[in-house]
């Protein structure tokens, strides 16, 4: 299983990290780590790969790696302890960015949810595997080379998802036939165009459903679905929780 396919058992620990040492070797793991570093610097040394973890970047770590960490410079690391139902192919990485103040966001919501008594833990589980997606949207596009054509169809996307017609004006558009396009598209994104319109709806559909005036089908029609008996549908699939629910979820 791989990074973009990983599906959780359980949410072990949410944590902010400042080091005390200034080395130490961590063995025979039960969890992954997915984070974001802050500040300082540190190299960590897995036998197979030497990785400098400095200034703000993500990072995951799996759970098969052990490694020995020299802290070159003392900083602050925000991270999450998990595990999964089956092994984890792809190898730790950290990747430096700028900007981190969104996954930030996301894993003090996760840490506070997994305080609550109550269900918190399923709403932790949404913003994990969003912070997994936005993980993985910079991987790619650090590690796997870019064609023009897809990111010229993911503007495309970004901008008209809510229109009806968005994948067959974007085939039009487009100078190649349609199986060779969905074959570029999948390659690149790991998935359909059709598929990326949806997840696209959704995201967008999350920030409509902050409004408190707008009612679920209101929501449902400015997403670009026509049914909102299937927008509820899809979006609780992707989110484990209704509309309603997740509404209820953003005021907690």
């Amino acid at each position: 299983m791989k990074f973009e396919d990983m599906k959780i058992k359980d949410i072990k620990l949410a944590i902010r990290y400042c080091p005390d040492l200034s080395r130490w070797v961590a063995k025979n793991r039960s969890t992954h780590i997915i984070g974001i570093n802050l500040s300082g610097k540190e190299l960590h040394d897995f036998d197979y790969q030497k990785i400098m973890i400095e200034g703000t970047g993500i990072f995951f770590f799996n759970c098969r790696d052990d490694y020995a960490v020299e802290v070159l410079e003392k900083g602050l690391s925000y991270s999450i302890h998990f595990t999964t139902y089956e092994p984890v192919e792809t190898d730790t990485f950290f990747i430096k960015t700028a900007n981190v103040t969104e996954f930030y966001g996301i894993l003090e919501r996760i840490e506070k949810q997994l305080a609550l008594s109550n269900g918190g833990k399923h709403l932790a589980y949404s913003d994990f595997y969003r912070l997994c997606a936005g993980f993985e949207e910079i991987r790619r596009k650090t590690y796997f080379k870019s064609d023009r054509r897809m990111l010229h169809a993911e503007e495309y996307i970004k901008l008209h998802f809510r229109e009806a017609d968005c994948l067959q004006a974007l085939y039009k558009s487009c100078d190649i036939s349609r199986r060779h396009f969905d074959t570029l598209f999948k390659k690149q994104f790991d998935m359909t165009p059709s598929r990326y319109i949806l997840l696209q709806k959704i995201e967008y559909s999350k920030q409509l459903l902050q409004t408190p005036n707008l009612s679920i089908m209101e929501v449902a029609e400015l997403c670009g679905f026509s049914d909102v008996y299937y927008f509820s549908k899809v979006f609780k699939a992707q989110t484990n929780l209704s509309p309603a629910a997740y509404r209820k979820s953003e005021h907690l």
